[in-house]
């Protein structure tokens, strides 16, 4: 039987599926970019008639003081949270990988199950924990020392680089920790059989072959940072001078109560898109000769970790140090303070306050369990959406003789430098202009989720359209199958296990996203984080109990959705076979 590698297309069967897959996310990945333009060409507001395009508002935006100043806090903040992530990342995954570090498990595990707590409830924490008047960690560090004045503050821009550098610390250890795993550790050997010490070997041999690894962690970890909104508004716009990073003052230009400036907003926003892009070339770049690095070739090889003698310990002290802080100190902050009436370090005193009236107050509050439902309703739509796109617009690029399919993966990957905060803008606009009865709905919400999470559900189906032989198909083809049976009955099941991980990744990413629901929420849909961003300026001992209920939740919904996935995924590929 001869093998295919791409099957013939009628103009009745998959191109038109094409045609619409193409529309729909053309739609959903130009319409952000149109929209953002034109807001910043123009001078009239969304829903009214255009006065023409001028740069009369990106010349205001841009000769601007506070812009440039803004602009200089971004940058210094993105470099600081990304030196502190990526080498905590790095090393967290050297030790788990390439050592011999004691409880290296445990380690893996509870910097990966970090990924379930959004980052808005650790950076709520750690005001929590080192706040300049109740935090935790400064009250006891004055009653020990005797100090007069609080040695830590959290309200300041060394504070927010410290709290967003341990969030975003386990996407950087994720990468290595693949990279690690891949490695061929045979020049290791090699150079310690030559003399090398442990240090110059992990230096000068391990770090060069996963530099591009490394990179991709760096500058993932920057542009992440660099449009990151949560930890500057929770605390740089909390700081006695108000600490602005670039999505602060878009927020700001949106959030005023006596003209909002949307187009401000939008030209503000031209600045975040060019950074993500250059980013994103930066990225591609530094990768497009990857196999220079490469380790994994035919010859077999076995992995060996690093006897680090007495080292051992301290490593893994150490790496529980970096996890305590990124993880599990935040969470016992949390619970700490949805058992106090007020602000409280722990003491003897204060143990005799511990109560439940938060919690009360939260399980019975209608605003709860209504955030929780609609960000529960827009994640399982955007889910199913994104993967559902996405399985057959991979499956088209991958297979397929339709020259545009280069065009469908480019658009695909467009949203990924469109930050939350951008997207949530675009569709505001495009609400406001040409659906008004959109505005305000969970719909143009899913809308916008859709098109931010279309670039992490591709890479999924890709991945594991890429895994599936084209002989499996062809099989199909022999046997009379038309391209949408062979797609149904063996290409979809055979992807199962890859689209149902992806739509895991999609539906926590949809849940955790505040941004974007901040701007296009209205009245009766407010997600959960939403709720949880305004409750925590109201009562935050409330806030938290709601925080651990919103980790709970979504814990929970986690493990049920890897328990059916897993099953799911083995039916299938009984089925195929």
């Amino acid at each position: 039987m001869r093998a295919i590698s791409r099957f013939d297309i009628h103009l009745s069967g998959a191109q038109v599926v094409f045609g619409v897959v193409l529309l729909m996310i053309a739609f959903l990945t130009l319409t952000p970019l149109a929209m953002v333009a034109f807001g910043s060409l123009t001078t009239s507001r969304p829903g009214t008639p255009s006065d023409g395009l001028t740069l009369q508002v990106l010349f205001r935006a841009y000769t601007n003081e506070r812009f440039w100043a803004a602009g200089f806090t971004t940058v210094v903040y993105a470099l600081g949270v990304t030196a502190i992530s990526v080498a905590a990342g790095t090393f967290l995954a050297w030790a788990v990988e390439r050592t011999n570090a004691p409880f290296r498990n445990a380690i893996f595990l509870l910097s990966v199950v970090r990924l379930i707590v959004p980052g808005l409830m650790l950076t709520m924490a750690w005001i929590f924990l080192l706040g300049p008047n109740a935090g935790i960690i400064n009250v006891w560090a004055m009653d020990l020392f005797g100090l007069e004045s609080p040695p830590f503050n959290v309200f300041s821009l060394p504070g927010m680089i410290f709290v967003e550098g341990l969030q975003t610390t386990p996407i950087p250890f994720l990468l290595m920790v693949a990279a690690f795993r891949s490695m061929d550790p045979s020049l290791e050997e090699a150079a310690r059989a030559s003399g090398a010490n442990m240090a110059r070997t992990t230096t000068k041999i391990t770090l060069s072959l996963v530099r591009p690894a490394f990179l991709a962690a760096a500058l993932i970890s920057f542009v992440n940072a660099f449009e990151g909104f949560e930890t500057p508004a929770l605390i740089g716009l909390r700081a006695e001078e108000p600490v602005r990073t670039f999505a602060t003052e878009i927020w700001l230009s949106l959030a005023r109560t006596v003209r909002t400036d949307f187009n401000l907003a939008s030209a503000y926003s031209i600045i975040f898109l060019a950074v993500s892009m250059i980013g994103m070339y930066a990225y591609l770049r530094a990768t497009r000769r990857a196999e220079r690095f490469a380790t994994v070739t035919g010859k077999g090889f076995r992995s060996s970790a690093i006897d680090l003698g007495i080292w051992r310990w301290p490593t893994a002290l150490l790496c529980f140090l970096i996890v305590g802080l990124m993880f599990v100190l935040p969470v016992l902050a949390l619970i700490w303070r949805s058992l106090q009436p007020f602000a409280n370090a722990p003491s003897p005193e204060t143990f005799a306050l511990l109560t439940l009236r938060n919690w009360d107050v939260i399980l019975g509050l209608d605003l709860l369990w209504d955030a929780l439902r609609n960000s529960l309703i827009i994640a399982s739509v955007v889910g199913t959406v994104v993967i559902a796109l996405c399985a057959v617009a991979g499956w088209l690029i991958v297979r397929s003789r339709v020259r545009a399919g280069g065009l469908l993966d480019i658009l695909m990957f467009i949203p990924i430098s469109m930050p939350g905060l951008v997207m949530g803008l675009a569709f505001l606009w495009f609400a406001l202009s040409a659906a008004p009865l959109l505005y305000g709905t969970l719909a143009i919400i899913c809308v916008a989720h859709v098109a931010k999470n279309l670039p992490y559900g591709m890479r999924f189906s890709l991945a594991s359209m890429i895994q599936i032989h084209s002989e499996l198909e062809g099989a199909a083809y022999a046997s009379g199958a038309s391209p949408m049976q062979t797609f149904r009955r063996i290409v979809l099941p055979l992807l199962a296990p890859g689209l149902i991980a992806g739509f895991i990744f999609v539906f926590i990413a949809s849940v955790r996203e505040l941004p974007t629901a901040l701007l296009l929420q209205g009245f009766g849909t407010q997600t959960f984080p939403v709720a949880l961003f305004d409750r925590f300026d109201e009562r935050q001992g409330q806030a938290a109990a709601m925080a651990l209920v919103g980790v709970a939740v979504l814990g929970l919904l986690v493990v049920v959705a890897r328990w059916v996935g897993g099953h799911l995924g083995v039916r299938a590929s009984n089925d195929v076979r």
